[in-house]
């Protein structure tokens, strides 16, 4: 049982999510529609384009300024690990090259 309460909370917050994001998808979808047009659009068309899908879901804003500092905060440990690898590495080549 406890299983399945997972598997449905899991599901909710991943339909949650696509729910809130999907016009962001649209937007970059009509800023590259816009993009490829070509000489009768070009970068302001697409960014006006974009600018306009964004604005018409306005009332959606609110949840974006709520979920980007909560993605930013809960993706910490990443980043941290992703720093700390990439440091190492680093210092690995550095190594490897002045015992060259």
């Amino acid at each position: 049982m406890d299983m399945i309460k997972l598997c449905w909370l899991y599901f909710r917050n991943a339909l949650g999510a696509v729910s809130l994001l999907w016009p962001i998808a649209l937007a970059a979808w009509v800023f590259h529609m816009a993009l490829g047009l070509g000489d009768a659009g070009g970068l302001w068309v697409a960014i006006l384009g974009a600018g306009a899908v964004l604005v018409f879901f306005r009332s959606y804003w609110r949840l974006w300024a709520i979920l980007f500092p909560e993605v930013w905060r809960g993706s910490r440990p990443l980043r941290d690990n992703l720093a700390y690898w990439a440091g190492r590495k680093i210092q690995a080549g550095l190594w490897r090259v002045r015992t060259d």
